[in-house]
């Protein structure tokens, strides 16, 4: 009887211990994810807070607005789809000065309310071209503003006669 008891013991034992060092593996191993989503978490906040981007210049062509876009950051900017494009500008409505204030979505082939981007991905220290595709003409010589934010923090803002 002693030598059973030992035996089941010893096997106890040996399953506990074997159940320890696997739900201290599976510890280790998820302990080690956190602390890599961690690094890759402060990598980006990082690089966002670096990243600044500048509307540099804003040309009509009929109802179609071609903004130069500066990237001084140190992050590349090309998931469009996450961005906010606002333009706040007076159309040409039949003769009549209409105000339109409009968010924009971005998409490939745009049309009125629609952007894309000419250049592809906006790497840092570079410029890009953004089609803007407006629903009606500006009114010469009003004022105008655009807001564009990213996914990444920074944003720019525009204010000018169109």
């Amino acid at each position: 009887m002693a030598i059973s008891q030992a035996v089941v013991f010893g096997l106890v034992a040996l399953v506990g211990l074997s159940s320890f060092l696997t739900v201290m593996g599976v510890y280790q191993k998820s302990q080690a994810e956190y602390n890599y989503a961690l690094k890759v978490y402060r990598e980006n906040v990082v690089d966002a807070a670096q990243t600044s981007i500048h509307i540099l210049s804003v040309t009509v062509t009929s109802s179609t607005l071609l903004l130069k876009v500066s990237n001084n950051g140190s992050t590349s900017l090309y998931e469009y789809g996450y961005f906010a494009l606002v333009v706040d500008y007076y159309a040409n409505v039949s003769g009549s000065a209409v105000l339109i204030v409009s968010l924009y979505k971005y998409s490939s082939s745009p049309t009125a309310y629609e952007w894309t981007s000419l250049t592809g991905e906006l790497y840092p220290s570079s410029v890009g071209e953004f089609k803007v595709v407006l629903p009606y003409p500006p009114y010469a010589g009003r004022e105008a503003r655009i807001a564009l934010a990213t996914n990444y923090g920074p944003g720019a803002f525009w204010s000018g006669t169109l």
